[in-house]
């Protein structure tokens, strides 16, 4: 006997397999046997597949959930059984009589629409300000989101002021550092609130986006940088996601430029215990004012996960040169 048949994308999520909605390659489908044993196939291009040469029994047919999707009604009313979806919480049970083909176990599926998105935004008040020369070690100014902790020693700053640069009228943050010949390497970080980025509806499409101002970076400044950090543990540890030196940023968009930067948020972060850290850093030796502003800070996901297509088949050798897959010609692995 045999079992199969369809796995398609029921895009009105009406559990009924209509015109137009098409198949959906490469879900994987589990087969349980009467004896326990499994077997495995996998959706062809169109969204087909079949377990053949099998005896009478009691089978258990699995369907794994393709990514982007959610299962669609299940048995609906008044719907065909071989236009349906069969699956109860990802399975069917079958009574597979002696001989008996049944191609009527189809499963379908709606995308994803997102219920947990991330939709995070941090703005700066004009609530904090300082010279250059203040130290800034534990100050702390108050966000959208909360309080902020800002670690500088002399000569570094870290501030949230009107930009000099930005024609924008709201408030951003401010990363100054500014050197002279007499003092050591200075630093300056802000670190964020702790934010709650746990089971994110789309956990491959998290960014952390903001917009970046150059005020006054220098060609060629390798000793000055900027650097975004992120934490998985209320910033008990860092690590460095992305960094730009001031001469990197003179290359990217110019003494005075504007940009928006956008950041994937890997998974390894997305708990409730997320926290990121802005850090601007000059060595010694160098000489220049180093001005850089962040503003609009997004932490966002979109509204629906994005799915992906398949492309492929098949290469044979063509043993009597026809063009056409005859029976009896054979694959040709490792192409």
């Amino acid at each position: 006997g045999a079992i199969g048949d369809y796995v398609w994308k029921d895009v009105n999520g009406n559990g009924k397999q209509d015109a137009g909605e098409l198949g959906i390659a490469g879900v994987t489908v589990k087969l349980t046997l009467p004896n326990a044993t499994v077997q495995t196939k996998t959706t062809d291009a169109n969204g087909y597949y079949l377990f053949t040469g099998l005896p009478s029994g009691a089978y258990t047919v699995t369907f794994t959930t393709p990514t982007g999707y959610v299962p669609t009604v299940s048995n609906a009313a008044g719907v065909d059984d071989a236009l349906d979806s069969d699956p109860v919480n990802g399975t069917v049970a079958v009574a597979l009589g002696a001989g008996e083909v049944n191609k009527t176990i189809d499963a379908g599926y709606k995308a994803q629409t997102c219920t947990n998105t991330v939709n995070h935004t941090e703005t700066f008040p004009n609530k904090f300000n300082t010279y250059f020369t203040t130290s800034l070690y534990n100050k702390t100014f108050t966000g959208s989101s909360g309080t902020w902790k800002v670690n500088s020693n002399n000569r570094a700053t870290m501030v949230v002021t009107t930009p000099y640069y930005s024609p924008s009228t709201s408030y951003a943050l401010k990363v100054v550092q500014f050197k002279t010949s007499s003092c050591g390497s200075s630093w300056s970080k802000a670190y964020s609130p702790k934010l709650d980025l746990s089971n994110p509806c789309c956990p491959d499409n998290v960014k952390f986006n903001f917009t970046l101002w150059t005020y006054n970076v220098v060609c060629n400044d390798s000793k000055a940088k900027l650097e975004i950090d992120f934490s998985n543990d209320n910033g008990a540890t860092w690590t460095e996601v992305w960094s730009r030196t001031s001469g990197q940023l003179w290359a990217a968009y110019g003494a005075n430029g504007k940009t928006g930067i956008a950041i994937p948020v890997p998974t390894q972060y997305q708990n409730a215990n997320f926290r990121y850290r802005i850090r601007g850093e000059m060595a010694s030796g160098d000489y220049n004012n180093f001005y850089v502003f962040i503003d609009d800070i997004l932490i966002t996901s979109p509204t629906s996960c994005p799915q992906l297509g398949a492309i492929g088949d098949y290469v044979w050798k063509d043993v009597n040169g026809n063009g056409k897959q005859d029976a009896g010609e054979p694959g040709i692995a490792g192409v």
